[in-house]
Protein backbone atom coordinates (compact mmCIF):
# COMPACT_ATOMS: atom_id res chain seq x y z
CA UNK A 1 0.00 0.00 0.00
CA UNK A 2 1.48 3.22 -0.99
CA UNK A 3 2.13 6.12 1.93
CA UNK A 4 0.59 9.18 1.21
CA UNK A 5 0.73 12.61 2.99
CA UNK A 6 -2.43 14.89 3.67
CA UNK A 7 0.35 17.72 2.04
CA UNK A 8 0.25 15.66 -1.39
CA UNK A 9 -3.58 15.56 -1.75
CA UNK A 10 -5.70 17.63 -3.66
CA UNK A 11 -9.47 18.51 -3.38
CA UNK A 12 -11.45 17.38 -6.09
CA UNK A 13 -14.76 18.85 -5.82
CA UNK A 14 -18.17 17.74 -6.79
CA UNK A 15 -21.84 18.07 -6.37
CA UNK A 16 -22.32 16.34 -2.67
CA UNK A 17 -18.56 16.35 -1.55
CA UNK A 18 -15.15 16.47 -1.80
CA UNK A 19 -12.30 13.72 -2.62
CA UNK A 20 -8.95 14.30 -1.36
CA UNK A 21 -6.72 12.57 -4.58
CA UNK A 22 -2.89 11.63 -5.32
CA UNK A 23 -2.75 12.68 -8.35
CA UNK A 24 -2.77 15.41 -10.68
CA UNK A 25 -5.36 14.20 -13.81
CA UNK A 26 -8.82 15.02 -13.90
CA UNK A 27 -11.70 12.44 -13.58
CA UNK A 28 -12.78 10.89 -16.71
CA UNK A 29 -16.37 9.56 -15.16
CA UNK A 30 -19.14 10.89 -12.65
CA UNK A 31 -21.45 9.01 -11.25
CA UNK A 32 -25.48 10.82 -12.15
CA UNK A 33 -26.60 9.51 -8.35
CA UNK A 34 -23.73 9.93 -6.05
CA UNK A 35 -22.09 12.39 -8.40
CA UNK A 36 -18.98 11.23 -6.85
CA UNK A 37 -15.65 11.33 -9.83
CA UNK A 38 -13.79 8.62 -11.19
CA UNK A 39 -10.65 7.47 -12.74
CA UNK A 40 -10.40 4.54 -15.43
CA UNK A 41 -8.53 2.57 -13.09
CA UNK A 42 -11.19 2.45 -10.16
CA UNK A 43 -13.81 1.26 -12.48
CA UNK A 44 -14.62 -2.38 -12.92
CA UNK A 45 -14.42 -3.62 -15.92
CA UNK A 46 -18.04 -6.11 -15.86
CA UNK A 47 -19.71 -3.10 -14.34
CA UNK A 48 -18.01 -0.23 -16.35
CA UNK A 49 -21.03 1.80 -16.93
CA UNK A 50 -22.08 1.64 -13.05
CA UNK A 51 -20.70 3.30 -9.75
CA UNK A 52 -18.66 1.48 -7.98
CA UNK A 53 -19.99 2.94 -4.97
CA UNK A 54 -23.55 3.60 -5.34
CA UNK A 55 -23.81 1.41 -8.43
CA UNK A 56 -25.57 4.71 -10.19
CA UNK A 57 -25.25 5.38 -14.17
CA UNK A 58 -21.62 6.69 -14.71
CA UNK A 59 -21.26 9.19 -17.29
CA UNK A 60 -18.19 10.10 -19.66
CA UNK A 61 -16.97 13.48 -18.59
CA UNK A 62 -15.91 15.97 -21.56
CA UNK A 63 -14.67 19.65 -21.98
CA UNK A 64 -18.92 20.02 -23.24
CA UNK A 65 -19.83 18.09 -20.24
CA UNK A 66 -17.70 18.53 -17.19
CA UNK A 67 -17.21 17.87 -13.90
CA UNK A 68 -21.35 18.77 -12.26
CA UNK A 69 -19.90 20.68 -8.93
CA UNK A 70 -23.19 22.43 -7.35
Amino acid sequence: MQHVSLPNLRPVRYKGGISLVARKDKPTHQCTRCYKPWWPENLRPVFSESCPDCFGQLRRLTKDDPLITE
